[in-house]
């Protein structure tokens, strides 16, 4: 319990600090965010829509999810029995594609770590 803690609170840690870089160099003591009209009844809205919930609607910007669980073993006529605790992160990013035919799209790509 007290490693799982440590982990996080160091993957945290990290984050915040790569963020806050990141916020420097750009020149913003903080990020402000405005939200986007989007219109989930025509294609291109809920198109827009589903790449926002999955990670940004700017391109090149990095969207971070953590989630953490239990696995256990599963055997016919027995107790459950945990076998081991994880954390995970994942980091995604989206990038705007326009094809001629198709219309708006976006080309997504993601990492994960699980410990």
């Amino acid at each position: 319990m007290k490693l799982k803690f440590l982990l996080t609170l160091s993957l945290s840690a990290c984050l915040i600090t790569v963020q806050a870089q990141k916020n420097a160099k750009k020149g913003n003591a903080s990020t402000v965010v405005s939200m986007p009209d989007l219109d989930i009844n025509t294609p291109e809205g809920a198109l827009k829509a589903n790449r926002k919930i999955q990670a940004n609607l700017k391109d090149g910007e990095n969207c971070w999810y953590y989630w953490e669980g239990n696995v256990f073993s599963r055997v016919p006529g027995e107790k459950d029995k945990l076998l081991f605790t994880y954390i995970a992160m994942n980091v995604r990013n989206t990038k705007t594609v326009i094809d001629s035919v198709k219309g708006y799209g976006y080309r997504q790509v993601t990492k994960e770590n699980l410990l």
